[in-house]
């Protein structure tokens, strides 16, 4: 089964600029391959309401990012949102609700606004 790519909202944890992640179906998980930064009013996978579940993670590819360079991401355990997280941050700081804490366990599922 071929799986299209998947476009989900982003927020960068450090400077809280929203953003696009992409996701592409490799080797049966949903790897992250590239982030864009968007303008603040923009809501670009609004209309999208799809969600996915599976595996989650980084590709090998994966430049980080595209506000501050954090070179990974994370779903807040609490509102279900994506941020970007760098794997040297003892903890991480929601940039949509502020739930703060140690980074631990991994995503199942994600809708394109970000939240499941």
């Amino acid at each position: 089964m071929v799986n299209a790519p998947f476009f989900v909202n982003f927020t960068c944890s450090s400077t809280r600029h929203p953003g696009v992640a992409r996701f592409e179906w490799v080797n049966e998980q949903w790897l992250l391959v590239g982030a864009s930064r968007q303008r603040p009013e923009s809501n670009p996978v609004a209309a999208e309401q799809r969600s996915q579940s599976g595996s989650f993670a980084c590709a090998s590819t994966y430049t980080g990012c595209p506000s501050c360079k954090a070179d990974s991401f994370v779903q807040c355990g609490r509102c279900q949102s994506l941020g970007c997280w760098d794997n040297s941050w003892p903890e991480y700081t929601c940039p949509a609700c502020g739930n703060q804490g140690p980074v631990s366990g991994g995503i199942e599922s994600v809708s394109a606004t970000g939240s499941s």
